[in-house]
């Protein structure tokens, strides 16, 4: 999804999210979030805001892990998100100055190294870390 007005398109960007869509939003600055992102992602309808460049990189890593980045950018994990920001703030830095890839690829990590079982299914092994 790209920037818009509020009212565009929101039912049908609404159906494709609930059907496993990643939303993306074009961010239209680096400090605020848009109108038309903030009523996408307070209704829990889209992943994340995204400046166009980090937008593709992020696609990319979609690419490789669908389901992973979906859980992981869901807005109903804002606590992760949260929890992170405060860990990044701790040690006195801003989480908005790292790209949301980076900060995924370092939580995809983690996940892994909890794998304990070979034939355990990683996906799970993802969900159950970021809800923990």
């Amino acid at each position: 999804m790209l920037k818009g007005h509020i009212g565009e398109g929101i039912i049908g960007a609404a159906n494709l999210f609930d059907q496993g869509a990643l939303c993306l939003i074009e961010s239209e600055s680096n400090s605020e979030t848009s109108t038309f992102a903030h009523t996408f992602l307070s209704t829990n309808k889209a992943h994340l805001e995204l400046g166009i460049p980090e937008m593709g990189e992020l696609i990319e890593v979609f690419l490789k892990h669908p389901e992973e980045v979906k859980t992981f950018f869901n807005p109903r994990n804002q606590i992760v998100w949260d929890a992170l920001s405060a860990q990044v703030e701790e040690r006195g830095l801003d989480i908005k100055t790292f790209k949301h890839s980076f900060i995924f690829e370092g939580a995809l990590k983690q996940a892994s190294s909890k794998i304990t079982k070979p034939q355990a299914d990683f996906t799970q092994v993802f969900k159950d870390y970021v809800a923990s």
